[in-house]
């Protein structure tokens, strides 16, 4: 049974680029603190209103576009299994309602409904492994090939 990789390398958006942007808002706290250490409170509190909005523009768009996306998804002939933060969960392509393609969103995504709810809930979002394309309003591979599977799949079920 052939083993088809669906979604990309996530250890830098999920991992390195939260822990530098927390390196960032450090030094912004650091420089707050420093600040109020040495009495400059006017500077201080205009230091405070950019910080806090950082802080949670960050902490919003990380939890909607990242924090969601599945770690590892693979697919095994008509079975896909998602992998998110140690849970895994095993999907038949017949249970497949629906595939969606996010291509104007930064990651881009590719978002799976199911039939019936499972640990990740009725819909699991990944982000779709690079591939170079040339036409930006193209659906991704990664999406049409899915989309194929999961159609290719209902009909086996039905026959």
């Amino acid at each position: 049974m052939s083993e088809e990789r669906l979604s990309g390398n996530l250890v830098f958006l999920k991992y390195v680029f939260p822990a530098i942007w927390g390196l960032f808002v450090a030094s912004w706290v650091v420089s707050f603190v420093m600040m109020m250490w040495r009495a400059e409170v006017g500077e201080a509190l205009a230091l405070l209103a950019p910080l806090v909005l950082i802080i949670a523009i960050g902490v919003f768009f990380y939890r909607k576009l990242v924090w969601e996306l599945a770690d590892e998804v693979v697919l095994r002939g008509d079975t896909m299994y998602v992998r998110r933060r140690g849970v895994e969960q095993r999907i038949p392509l017949s249970e497949v309602v629906n595939v969606e393609h996010w291509r104007s969103m930064n990651p881009q995504r590719v978002t799976v409904r199911l039939r019936k709810p499972g640990p990740f809930g009725t819909e699991v979002a990944f982000m779709p492994r690079f591939e170079l394309q040339f036409n930006p309003f193209a659906i991704h591979p990664v999406a049409d090939f899915l989309i194929m599977r999961v159609d290719l799949a209902r009909r086996r079920e039905m026959a």
